[in-house]
């Protein structure tokens, strides 16, 4: 009936074509890519107007060709239809080998929840029976990212079968327990396990599928953790009557049934880890662990650990006041602020980055660079406390206060399977169907839960049973509410850090549990001990109360006074965690909200039957939903909420950075073969900073200063500056060509660099005497009178910065303006596509819309589109004779270079053709493929960049410019902030560097600053850099200082010796 039910409303929907409710975007989703790469497929159609919506969303967009008829919607792609079939066998693999080891850990946490008296008494140890579950929780919470970290480094399923064989260990010690440190112990191995299966499952099911795909696997084993954690009370209940061993018995024979299932099905699917691969070597294994976070694991561990542990001893065991209870709390405390400290110091380009390159933070710092981790946390601390709290006390409760037999207790707790599987229901129903948000399910179920709870604990204290269940039936329903949509949020907010973002978010929820469980079993202990206080000197003392046995045997009188203690006990344990529910409410308003799918508008909601949705993106509202929601705050990219505005910042200085370092390491190998480049820098790393790599001893790069880039970094800056001039306000090519006049001249004034490195097309076009009147015109004339062949990447390495300028344009605008900035010093189309695809990735990159394979792609696809459009259109335009006219595009070409595998394929060390445009365009695109894979395998790495492009610039060729295409894409991939700190900071001219992205981002509206900027009257803007234009005699004596320091170095390299006075001016003729 359920399902019927679904489908209808499913169907009902989409036949309505209605738009749904989602006020703060107007997105469209993309055309299916493989109908876009066909040459007679679709031309991109812009999305009207250029609002730039949160980070996100995507815009491409695809209309058909007007000589084409529209696609009928029943059309299918053969692609599409082999990707559809292989994502269904993956899909039911991972169910049909995960539901197993999922059903073990949501079991193995509450099994015990009804046996846990029965256990203790056995041991006498019934007023330290909060230690079973203690024992259990800490080490569930704290080896958590620890777990997750080693999923990333050694692989899934390696790492998933390690977790099983811990639960082998601790569930076959715990049967077999002879005395309370053994069983202690045992459990502690178990929640180790437990950590482990919780935490890989989710990541898996994150892995290789879109946020609406994971929320249908979401949906489903929410309902199957939901199952099992109430079944596990009634299983166990049942089992402990029989004998309490049994209890754990039946974990191994799931555990052991699980290793053969996932080895079957699961072993050549699942993500391989970063070092530790099939087919490796086993020396392999010390590398990946050394880039385990070790320092970070033991801080968390000892931190938590203590904290919990002072947390339980406090009061029951030991007085609060004891050394043996504040020393724990002190020093973990300070071990648990310390752990926050050593990751931030730990991430790229801070002090321990350096100390320990290769090891990466087990929980990145970075992740609350937005707050709604933190709140997110924050609800799920608050979950794990509610759900921990029912599972554990209300089955003390009913044993020991209402004498129920350990199985009737279990079927108490069977109230809240009904609200739990409601609850699960509405989570999918609310983030598959309507409104497919987190917002709205998390906070409902975040007032349910402590609703719920908050009743439940006055119907304790007046012992109203029908009331307890009913509430168990509310506070489920929350609980089951949120166990979906948080993990769907996380992995909205951080699309390309699942990972690291869900480990967080699986350890908020049983740490909430633990440090619960240990405030309540602190509470419970010492409320129960003042019975013991008042009667101390009866034969109903405290020793009366280690067993359940005990308490049967004493007087039926004084027993009911123990269960009225007892009862006020639990109440107060309840009472003692409510503060953590309020502020869960408190926080649960502060969140932003996630569109699992994105939003379609009327008209293109139709049937996709054989297609492949591109539902890889989905909407983020980062500011807090309410306030957006009321005052309309996000719409605007102008009005984006600070720390999504930092992202943006962030990915803008690494955009220009990446430029810049990409050109100033491509020195080092410019020109050479690849056999000569390993030759002269064997060691396959380049330093900036102290010891400085060398460069080689050559003609070419004695001319230049160490550190410091070459002219394609000149150019690129010249289309800054020109923007800034104009206050943002003016993008002009025309004063971008002057520019490049007064740059072949003069140089770059504002730094005083001299005119290096200029290529033969730029110098060929710019010199001649018709550029500053008609730039396009001259350079199409150079263009065809080599015979349309002539196609350098001259353009292409100084184009980078419009993908910054271009964030609030259409794409179909930065395509022309891409292609406007080309073509006043290269005609060819072959350099047009490559600066349109080159901004247009750049751009998405920023904005968040290009965040795997797919959304590269589709761009590809539509920069080819585009290109053979304004081929057709510019033929039409020119009419006449055939030699003006375009020729023919050739897409075999292009496609052959930007779907490369390998660097070798391009051969970019091959001195005939080493400058060509789709050598560097090809090379650019396989390292951003290479990088948003290690994403996507959460196998990234912080110096990803410094790896990439240190791999790339040992190739040769014409490595300079080949890395200042890279750099400004892996750049705006991973941010600035991920860019190696040795060569950011040590790049001469980088401050004065950073200040201009500053700036750019300024006038962009994305860096709000209390001075409002005028770039006129910005002396670094102008086309003369503040600095008056050198004579013909001040142009000498730059060129003799520039030959001397040239002739020096050489000759100092060479010989040793220094030049000789008055040689140069020889050499100059004077």
């Amino acid at each position: 009936m359920a399902y019927y039910l679904y489908k209808k409303i499913k169907a009902s929907r989409e036949a309505s074509k209605a738009q749904p409710s989602n006020p703060l975007s107007n997105e469209t989703k993309p055309a299916c890519p493989h109908v876009a790469q066909s040459r007679h497929a679709q031309v991109f159609n812009p999305t009207e107007g250029n609002e730039l919506r949160d980070l996100a969303s995507i815009s491409l967009t695809g209309a058909p060709r007007e000589s084409q008829p529209p696609r009928s919607s029943t059309s299918e792609c053969a692609f599409c239809k082999e990707e559809v079939r292989r994502r269904r066998i993956y899909r039911w693999k991972v169910i049909l080998g995960l539901f197993l080891p999922y059903m073990l850990a949501t079991i193995d946490l509450t099994i015990v929840a009804t046996a846990v008296p029965s256990i203790a008494s056995h041991f006498g140890q019934l007023n330290q029976l909060s230690w079973i579950i203690t024992a259990f929780t800490l080490t569930s919470t704290t080896f958590i990212p620890t777990f997750g970290q080693l999923a990333d480094v050694f692989g899934r399923h390696a790492t998933l079968q390690v977790a099983l064989f811990l639960m082998l260990i601790g569930s076959t010690l715990c049967a077999a327990a002879q005395t309370w440190g053994m069983l202690l112990f045992g459990r502690a191995l178990q929640g180790m396990s437990s950590a482990g299966l919780m935490n890989i499952i989710m990541i898996i099911l994150a892995d290789r599928v879109s946020l609406n795909e994971n929320a249908k696997n979401n949906s489903i084993f929410a309902f199957v953790g939901g199952v099992g954690y109430s079944i596990g009370p009634v299983v166990g209940g049942y089992l402990t009557d029989a004998n309490w061993r049994y209890c754990f018995v039946i974990s191994i024979a799931i555990a052991f049934a699980s290793h053969i299932i996932i080895y079957i099905l699961l072993r050549n699917e699942l993500v391989e880890g970063t070092y530790f691969r099939k087919g490796s070597r086993r020396s392999s294994f010390l590398p990946a662990l050394a880039t385990l976070d070790f320092g970070g694991a033991i801080l968390f561990i000892l931190g938590v650990g203590l904290i919990v542990l002072g947390i339980s001893w406090g009061g029951s065991t030991y007085p609060w006041k004891s050394a043996k209870v504040l020393a724990p709390l002190v020093v973990g405390g300070i071990c648990f602020v310390l752990f926050f400290v050593y990751e931030y110091l730990l991430e790229q380009g801070r002090m321990f980055a350096r100390i320990f390159p290769s090891q990466s933070p087990m929980l990145p710092y970075s992740l609350f660079s937005r707050l709604d981790t933190l709140w997110l946390a924050v609800l799920q601390f608050a979950t794990g406390a509610a759900m921990y709290s029912v599972f554990y006390y209300v089955g003390v409760y009913f044993t020991i206060v209402e004498d129920y037999a350990t199985s009737k207790s279990g079927v108490q707790l069977l109230f809240y399977i009904p609200g739990l599987g409601a609850g699960v229901y509405i989570a999918m129903f609310m983030c598959n169907i309507r409104p497919a948000q987190t917002f709205f399910p998390l906070t409902l179920g975040t007032f349910l839960e402590t609703a719920g709870l908050a009743v439940m604990t006055w119907g304790i204290h007046a012992q109203k049973t029908g009331v307890i269940n009913a509430m168990m039936v509310i506070a489920g329903a929350g609980t089951g509410i949120r166990l979906m949509p948080g993990n769907l949020h996380a992995a909205g907010v951080w699309p390309d850090r699942i990972a690291a973002a869900l480990s967080l978010m699986r350890f908020a929820q049983p740490f909430g549990g633990t440090v619960s469980i240990s405030i309540m079993g602190s509470v419970y202990n010492n409320k129960l001990g003042t019975f013991g206080g008042l009667t101390s000197g009866d034969s109903t003392g405290s020793s009366s109360t280690d067993s359940l046995s005990a308490i049967d045997s004493l007087p039926s009188s004084v027993q009911v006074i123990i269960r009225s203690y007892a009862r006020e006990a639990i109440m107060w344990a309840y009472i003692s965690i409510l503060p953590i529910l309020g502020i869960s409410v408190i926080t649960g308003l502060f969140l932003g909200n996630v569109w699992i799918n994105k939003r379609k508008k009327s008209e293109e909601v139709e049937s996709n039957n054989g297609t492949v949705e591109d539902d890889s993106y989905s909407e983020v509202i980062y500011v807090p939903y309410l306030y957006a929601l009321f005052t309309s705050v996000g719409l605007e990219f102008l009005d984006l909420h600070p720390f999504v505005r930092q992202t943006v910042l962030d990915r803008v200085r690494g955009t220009i950075f990446g430029g810049a370092l990409g050109d100033t390491i491509g020195l080092y190998t410019e020109f050479l073969s690849k056999e000569s480049s390993l030759a002269a820098y064997p060691e396959g790393k380049f330093q900036l900073v102290e010891p400085v790599t060398e460069l080689k001893n050559d003609d070419h790069r004695n001319k230049f200063i160490q550190t410091s880039w070459t002219d394609d970094t000149d150019h690129a800056l010249l289309i800054v500056l020109s923007y800034l001039h104009g206050s943002g306000k003016k993008l002009d090519p025309l004063d971008v060509a002057k520019r490049l006049r007064f740059w072949c001249e003069q140089g770059l004034r504002c730094l005083e660099r001299p005119p290096l490195g200029l290529g033969r097309t730029v110098g060929s076009v710019v010199c001649n005497r018709g550029f500053l009147e008609d730039p396009v015109a001259t350079a199409y004339g150079y263009w065809k009178n080599s015979g349309f062949t002539v196609a350098p990447n001259g353009s292409l390495m100084r184009t980078y910065p419009l993908g910054i300028i271009c964030l609030g344009k259409t794409l179909d605008e930065t395509f022309q303006i891409a292609a406007d900035f080309s073509r006043i010093t290269h005609a060819d189309p072959r350099c047009i596509v490559s600066c349109c695809l080159a901004t247009a990735l750049i751009r998405g990159l920023i904005r968040g819309e290009v965040q795997n394979e797919t959304g590269v792609n589709t761009l590809i696809a539509l920069s080819l589109a585009w290109i053979e459009s304004w081929i057709e259109g510019q033929n039409r335009d020119k009419g006449g004779e055939d030699s003006d006219r375009y020729p023919l595009f050739e897409c075999d070409e292009f496609y052959k270079h930007v779907r490369v595998e390998t660097l070798e394929e391009l051969q970019l060390d091959d001195s005939r053709t080493m400058g060509y445009v789709y050598k560097a365009l090809g090379a650019g695109i396989l390292l951003l493929r290479l990088a948003i894979r290690q994403k996507d395998s959460q196998a990234f790495r912080g110096n990803a960049f410094e790896e990439l492009i240190t791999a790339l610039v040992l190739q040769g060729g014409d490595a300079d410019t080949n890395a200042s295409v890279a750099g400004p894409l892996l750049g705006a991939l991973v941010g600035y902030n991920m860019l190696p700190g040795t060569w950011t900071c040590e790049m001469m001219h980088a401050k004065w560097l950073f200040q201009k992205c500053n700036t750019l981002a300024q006038v962009s509206g994305i860096y709000s600053s209390s001075l409002l900027y005028d770039g006129s009257k910005d002396p670094d803007t102008g086309i003369e850099g503040g600095k008056p234009p050198l004579t013909q005699e001040e142009l000498y004596q730059r060129d003799r200082q520039f030959m001397e320091q040239y002739l020096t170095k050489s000759m100092q390299k060479t010989t040793g010796k220094k030049a000789a006075p008055g040689w140069v001016d020889k050499l100059l003729g004077k």
